[in-house]
C-alpha cells in the first residue's frame, strides 16, 4: 500500500516550479501473505529457486499491522534475493525504509537498491549483524563491489532504518540517523527502480519505504523529468465567484435552494507531487455581509470516514490501531509571504490560513480545522525539516490556531465491542481554532461538502476575506490518502459579486 510519511498532508502551492516524483508502501492494506501489486521477485546469481516474499502480519511493525518480508529462502552463498517496486523510477533521490533482520545462518539484514536497472544491476546499502557492518555496493552485470564500509553493531528481531540518498554521483547512507558511508560512483546515471535486497539465507522484514525526488532546481522549469503539475507558471488563475445571500445556507451537507444562486465552478485538482490523476471538483461560494460560505463535491467510491481506527485482533483478544486514512479536504488562504513560488522553495517564506475538513475526525461534530501552513528556510517553531534532492531544504509547520480543537481521542476499549471502532470522539471546540463550520455527507457516490466562516474573525492566526478583492486561493483533495498523497488545484481568485 502507497502511503504518506514525509509531508504534511495538504501542504498547498499557489504557484509551482518544482514538481515532485514521491512514493510510499506501507503494506497495511496489501493481502497478508500475497506479494503486493506491482512488485516482482527476482534473484541476483541463483543458486536455489526463488525466495518467498509476501505481506506478513507483525506485531511490531512500525506501521501496523502489515510488513513486506522475506519469509523463507534456501538460497547461499553469492545469491542476491530481490522485490522490486516495477512501477516506480528515481534518479536523484531520498530513499528511506524500515529493515528488520529476522534470522539467518550464513547472512543476516539486507537493505534498500535504487537506480534498478534489472536483477543484475542497481546500487544497494545493507547491514548485517553477523558480519557487524554497514556497506553501500553496486551489482553490475551480477558482480558486486563495495564502494564504502562502516562498523556498526546491529542485531536480529529489532527494526532500523535506513536512508539512502544520491544526487548525481554522490551517495550518502544513514543508519537510525547517524551518515555512515559516502560514496561517489558514475555507472548508473539513468532513473531505476527501487526495492529490497537480502542475501543467500537471511530472512528479513521491511516495512514503510518512503522516497522522494527533486525534479528540478527551484526557480527553474526542467521538462523532461515529470509531467507539468497543476501550478506551473503559465497557468492562468480561474475566477471564482461568491454570490450574495441574505438568506445563509444550513451547514449540514445537504444542498439547500439558496445554493441556487450560486455559480458552479468546475476545478481540476491533479496529484500534487507528478501532476497525474486528474478529477473533477465543482465548488460553489455564497457570502452574506459578514460570512463566507463554501460548497465542495467531488466523486468518491470509497468513503473513509475514521482515521486510525481500534481494529480487534481475535488472536490477541485487544485492539490494534493500524495506520487508516479518513478523506480530507482542505481551503487554502494566503496571510503572508512570496507566493510566486512552489510551497518547496529553499529560498522563499510563506504563512497561508487553511481550513483542513476531515471526514473521520472535525466531521464528527461538524467542525472544519483552523490550522496555517508555515513554509521557510530555518528550523524552529514546531517545524520539520524536508531534504530537496540536494538543492537545499524547506522547513515546515502546521500549527492549529490557538485553542481546544473538536475532537480527541478515544481510550482504546479494554473489551470488544465491534470489530472496528472510531478511535475520535467529537467534543465542543473553543477560541480560534472554532472559527470554521463544516460538514460533508456521502450519498454512495461522493461527498457533498458545505463550510462557513466569518470574513474577519479578528484573529491573527486567521486571514481576512476582503470582499473588494481578488482573493488567491487553492484546495486540495484527500481520498483513502495519507500525507503528501493528495490532489491539488491551481491558483483561484475568489471574487465577491455585487449584492
Amino acid at each position: 500500500m502507497r502511503a504518506k510519511p514525509f509531508i504534511p498532508a495538504v501542504v498547498l502551492a499557489l504557484a509551482a516550479s518544482t514538481i515532485v516524483n514521491a512514493e510510499t508502501f506501507t503494506f497495511d492494506r496489501d493481502k497478508a501473505e500475497e506479494v503486493p501489486k506491482g512488485w516482482s521477485i527476482r534473484q541476483t546469481n541463483p543458486t536455489k529457486a526463488l525466495a518467498t516474499w509476501h505481506v506478513v502480519t507483525d506485531s511490531t511493525a512500525p506501521s501496523k499491522p502489515n510488513v513486506m518480508a522475506l519469509a523463507r529462502t534456501e538460497n547461499y552463498n553469492g545469491t542476491f534475493n530481490l522485490a522490486i517496486a516495477e512501477r516506480t523510477s528515481f534518479k536523484d533521490l531520498d530513499l528511506t525504509v524500515k529493515v528488520k533482520p529476522v534470522g539467518g545462518e550464513e547472512d543476516q539484514g539486507g537493505g534498500p537498491i535504487w537506480r534498478c536497472k534489472d536483477e543484475n544491476n542497481y546500487y544497494i546499502c545493507r547491514f548485517n549483524p553477523l558480519e557487524a557492518n554497514y556497506r553501500v555496493y553496486k551489482v553490475v552485470n551480477g558482480q558486486r563491489k563495495q564502494l564504502d564500509s562502516a562498523k556498526v553493531k546491529s542485531r536480529a528481531g529489532k527494526w532500523y532504518t535506513v536512508r539512502a540518498t544520491m544526487v548525481g554521483d554522490q551517495i550518502t547512507c544513514y543508519l537510525d540517523g547517524e551518515k555512515l558511508l559516502e560514496a561517489r560512483d558514475n555507472t548508473f546515471t539513468n532513473a531505476g527502480m527501487i526495492g529490497f535486497w537480502t542475501k543467500a539465507d537471511a530472512v528479513t522484514s521491511f516495512d514503510d519505504v518512503a522516497v522522494r525526488e527533486s525534479a528540478s532546481v527551484t526557480g527553474s522549469r526542467k521538462t523532461d523529468a515529470v509531467p507539468a503539475g497543476p501550478f506551473m507558471l503559465d497557468q492562468p488563475a480561474l475566477v471564482w465567484e461568491a454570490a450574495y445571500t441574505s438568506t445563509p445556507p444550513t451547514i449540514d451537507g445537504r444542498i439547500d435552494k439558496v445554493w441556487g444562486r450560486a455559480k458552479p465552478l468546475t476545478v481540476v485538482v491533479r496529484e500534487a507531487f507528478g501532476g497525474g490523476n486528474p478529477r473533477q471538483v465543482v465548488l460553489r461560494a455564497l457570502h452574506g455581509d459578514e460570512m463566507l460560505y463554501v460548497l465542495a463535491q467531488w466523486p468518491d467510491a470509497t468513503p473513509s470516514v475514521m482515521r486510525d481506527p481500534y481494529v480487534w485482533n481475535s488472536q490477541t483478544k485487544e485492539y490494534d490501531r493500524p495506520t487508516r486514512p479518513d478523506d480530507q479536504f482542505a481551503l487554502e488562504f494566503p496571510m503572508t509571504g512570496d507566493f510566486g513560488i512552489d510551497m518547496l522553495a529553499t529560498d522563499r517564506s510563506f504563512v497561508a490560513d487553511v481550513w483542513h475538513w476531515k471526514a473521520g475526525r472535525s466531521n464528527l461534530g461538524g467542525w472544519v480545522d483552523d490550522k496555517r501552513h508555515i513554509i521557510g528556510q530555518t528550523p524552529g517553531g514546531g517545524a520539520h525539516e524536508y531534504q530537496m534532492g540536494g538543492h537545499g531544504s524547506v522547513y515546515i509547520a502546521r500549527p492549529m490556531d490557538e485553542g481546544t480543537a473538536s475532537y480527541s481521542v478515544k481510550p482504546k476499549p479494554s473489551e470488544y465491542v465491534g470489530d472496528v471502532i472510531s478511535a475520535f470522539e467529537s467534543r465542543e471546540p473553543s477560541g480560534s481554532v472554532a472559527d470554521v463550520r463544516g460538514k460533508g455527507l456521502h450519498d454512495g457516490h461522493g461527498w457533498t461538502l458545505e463550510i462557513s466562516r466569518r470574513l474577519n474573525t479578528g484573529n491573527g492566526d486567521d486571514a481576512v476575506i476582503d470582499p473588494s478583492k481578488d482573493n488567491p486561493c487553492a484546495i486540495a483533495v484527500l481520498d483513502d490518502e495519507l500525507y503528501w498523497h493528495h490532489s491539488v488545484s491551481g491558483l483561484l481568485l475568489l471574487q465577491f459579486a455585487p449584492h
